[in-house]
């Protein structure tokens, strides 16, 4: 589903289900900026470009 036009979704984390909402797209800085040093370096060398903030 694409969770900008649903207003959130659901993450299955630990057995537990987490309910996110309010997806705001934030600029690749921000969502690089929000990673760890190892996680940066992958998203880099995949090209990942967009990134989605969601609030618990």
């Amino acid at each position: 589903r694409n969770i900008m036009e649903e207003g959130g979704c659901g993450l299955d984390y630990r057995r537990q289900r987490v309910h996110l909402t309010d997806p705001q797209l934030i600029t690749t800085e921000e969502g690089m900026a929000a990673m760890p040093p190892p996680v940066r370096a992958m998203l880099r060398a995949l090209d990942v470009t967009e990134f989605v903030r969601l609030q618990r």
